[in-house]
Formats: structure tokens, C-alpha cells, sequence
């Protein structure tokens, strides 16, 4: 039967079709077992996890290395992933941080560092530093031996629309997406009111495939 994959960047709505997904696969959270990916996905005789916001090659590797080195064929996999305006995104990434502090990767780096920086600052200064925009960004998460893998995106800006054909091809028929949002102090959705000249070009140039080739604009 064919497999699926879901590939879930952070900041893209994809907590709200995971938690579908979860409940027509019999999985919850934290658990590893059809974690929604058509097999099982636990780290049983694996001395590393694999995150939900894993990217392709590494649910590759982990797959593989669970079962066997050439378990993973593309033909038998159903891929699909979510997306959204990289301009949006890094605002909601940063509201995220700011109140979940382990999602920044700086963070736990430079133990507790502080975050109360305002968003213009972290933009200027942090955010080319964070895992969020080095291995974290589509090009980085989509790709496996240079080829895009994914057979259908799901854009948040679109999400009803984009995620029902996702579902009727799963057999998927009862549903309602629900809003799912992490906990944030994030009161302003215009995301466009965050930006400067400068920092829009910083964001520009450090997402540039995401929004080149999705068609994103400002």
C-alpha cells in the first residue's frame, strides 16, 4: 500500500492538518507510531529521534535506518508538506520565541539567552544565526539528491482548499480543520506592519528561493 509523508516546517499551519491526520491514523502526540508517515516511526534500536519538523533527508535516513538501508523508494510514497509566506512566517517565528524559548535555537545555545528584543533587532542580528533560516527554510526541507520531492503543497494562505485534496486522496472524508496555534502575545496579523525597508530586504534574501519560487511576494 502506498506510504505518506508529511513534511511539517515550523510556522505553517501544520499543527492543524497534523492533528487530522493523527486522528485517522490512530496516533497522538509524541508517539512515534504512524506518526502519520504509514509506518512505524518510533526510535526502537535508533540512537537518535526524528523531530516532526524533520526535513525529507532526514526522515529518509531515519526510515532506512530503521528498516533497512534501502527501504525508502520514491515510488511508493505519497509526500506532502505545508507552506507559507516566508514574510509571515518569520513573524510568527518570532512570537513563538518569544514566549516558547526552546524553539530558538540560539537559545539553547547560548543557554537562556534573552529574548525580549524587539523584532527589528532579532531580524538584523539573529535571525540569520537561527536553525529557523539555515535548515529550516523549503529549499533545505523539500529537496532529497538534488530533486523536489513533493508531490502536493499545502499553502496556510489556502489551507481548506489545499488540504482537501490532500484528504480525499487518503480517504479522508469527515473532517474539520481546526485552528491550532501554539500560546503566543501575538496580537497584530498584518504581517507587513512589522516590516522595514531593511528588514524586509534581510528576510527577502534569506528566504529567497521559498518566495521565488512559491511565487510570495511582500
Amino acid at each position: 500500500s502506498e506510504k505518506i509523508m508529511f513534511i511539517h516546517p515550523p510556522k505553517c499551519a501544520g499543527t492543524s492538518v497534523r492533528s487530522i491526520l493523527r486522528r485517522r491514523y490512530q496516533s497522538y502526540t509524541g508517539n512515534r507510531t504512524l506518526e502519520p508517515f504509514g509506518m512505524d516511526l518510533s526510535n526502537e534500536g535508533i540512537k537518535y529521534k526524528l523531530s516532526v519538523h524533520g526535513t525529507l533527508p532526514q526522515f529518509v535516513r531515519f526510515i532506512n535506518d530503521r528498516y533497512s538501508e534501502d527501504c525508502f523508494q520514491r515510488k511508493e510514497w505519497y509526500i506532502f508538506a505545508v507552506i507559507r509566506n516566508p514574510f509571515d512566517r518569520v513573524v510568527s517565528f518570532y512570537h513563538h520565541i518569544l514566549v516558547h524559548h526552546r524553539a530558538s535555537s540560539l537559545w539553547r545555545q547560548n543557554n537562556k539567552n534573552n529574548f525580549s528584543m524587539t523584532f527589528t533587532d532579532w531580524v538584523c542580528h539573529n535571525l540569520e544565526k537561527e536553525d529557523f533560516s539555515r535548515n529550516k527554510t523549503y529549499k533545505s526541507m523539500f529537496y532529497l539528491n538534488d530533486e523536489l520531492c513533493i508531490d502536493h503543497f499545502i499553502r496556510q494562505e489556502n489551507i481548506e482548499h489545499d488540504s482537501k485534496i490532500v484528504f480525499n486522496k487518503l480517504g479522508i472524508v469527515d473532517y474539520n480543520i481546526p485552528h491550532l496555534t501554539h500560546d503566543t502575545n501575538r496580537t497584530e496579523y498584518n504581517y507587513r506592519k512589522y516590516y522595514n525597508d531593511e528588514t524586509r530586504e534581510k528576510v527577502a534574501k534569506l528566504f529567497e528561493w521559498d518566495i521565488n519560487y512559491f511565487g510570495y511576494k511582500f
